[in-house]
């Protein structure tokens, strides 16, 4: 819902037969979508859609989750790289001071 997207690589994967998701199944060129994939959601907003409809742009997100997820993905891996390089840095820190104290102690 947050990412905006409908299907992997566009909303048409959910009216297509070799999709995972058996309960998606076509009717007569109209489809059932996951109300997720509504821009704006109610309650079996997915419902009957027409997929050569002129306002299914503006009804439903058509861009596929895909590269939403590997973006959004790229996105953190960076920041969680970046913290578990600062808390590798502090338990260094950590470690050297540790054996300095423990070095001051022999004395």
């Amino acid at each position: 819902e947050n990412l905006e997207c409908c299907g992997q690589f566009n909303y048409t994967d959910w009216g297509n037969g070799s999709v995972a998701f058996t309960w998606a199944v076509s009717l007569n060129q109209a489809a059932y979508l996951p109300d997720s994939c509504c821009q704006e959601i109610t309650e079996d907003c997915g419902k009957a859609v027409n997929f050569t409809s002129s306002t299914l742009n503006e009804t439903y997100w058509t861009q596929g989750c895909e590269t939403q997820v590997m973006d959004y993905m790229s996105e953190w891996s960076i920041k969680i790289a970046a913290l578990l390089c600062a808390i590798l840095v502090l338990q260094i820190i950590c470690f050297i001071f540790s054996i300095c104290l423990s070095c001051k102690n022999k004395d």
